[in-house]
């Protein structure tokens, strides 16, 4: 009986430790789609200010160099302003961020922000969408700069978390 006892508290310690090794993983990738979303700021801001491209130009060129799910993202927007039936281009990013942004890694607070970055879009000057561009390129690296200076200390605690909620059950089971 002990045997099973012993399998059981193995099996729990092993599971809680893959947890909190995914949790720390999943950090990473916060911090990593957060400098995906700066290089996509850096080829929007290339193809609006220096191609002079127009928004569905930009999104389909954008689509075609961003790898998955981004490009998809793009692709989105590009289509959605083909056919507009009647909405403001502010509505079609809020649209899209809301549906495409799901499965990427990020915080909602770094998706309200990146929600955000469209009520600039299609109707305001192209000096203004560069500015708009530029703050929100700078708020994203001061995230980026912050999430990268706790990210040890968190994957840390969530490793060991994992471990010693495991010992805890598995002492427990025995």
């Amino acid at each position: 009986m002990w045997q099973l006892k012993l399998i059981g508290a193995a099996m729990i310690l092993i599971g809680s430790t893959i947890l909190g090794l995914e949790k720390s993983k999943k950090e990473e990738n916060k911090i990593r789609t957060l400098q995906d979303i700066n290089y996509m700021l850096v080829l929007l801001k290339g193809e609006m200010v220096y191609e002079r491209a127009a928004l569905p130009d930009i999104y389909m060129h954008l689509s075609q160099k961003l790898s998955k799910p981004y490009n998809r993202f793009f692709e989105g927007l590009c289509e959605e302003m083909e056919h507009r039936r009647g909405r403001t281009m502010e509505q079609i990013w809020r649209e899209r961020v809301e549906n495409s942004t799901k499965d990427w890694v990020m915080e909602e607070k770094d998706r309200q922000e990146f929600l955000q970055l469209g009520n600039f879009w299609g109707y305001i000057d192209i000096s203004l969408q560069e500015s708009a561009l530029e703050l929100y390129k700078e708020k994203l690296e001061y995230r980026i700069k912050e999430m990268q200076s706790t990210i040890k200390d968190r994957q840390r605690i969530y490793s060991m978390l994992g471990v010693l909620s495991g010992l805890f059950l598995g002492i427990l089971l025995f």
